[in-house]
């Protein structure tokens, strides 16, 4: 199992949107990362919010500046 790190929007039925800061999810591939947080939002949000969940890749100069 592996961290994932996740970001995701979620836009109420009033347009109001939520984005938070990446979340590291623990799964066994990507795509069960994904499916996690999509399953979980819709088990809090209900059905009259949208979303949209991705993996967060950095690219390398953004990881090395983070040292």
């Amino acid at each position: 199992m592996e961290k994932y790190p996740i970001e995701f929007t979620i836009t109420s039925p009033n347009g109001e949107v939520y984005r938070p800061d990446i979340v590291y999810i623990t799964a066994n591939t990507p795509d069960a990362a994904i499916q996690q947080v999509e399953n979980e939002i819709e088990n809090r949000m209900g059905k009259y919010y949208t979303y949209k969940v991705k993996i967060s890749m950095q690219n390398e100069e953004e990881q090395l500046a983070l040292f």
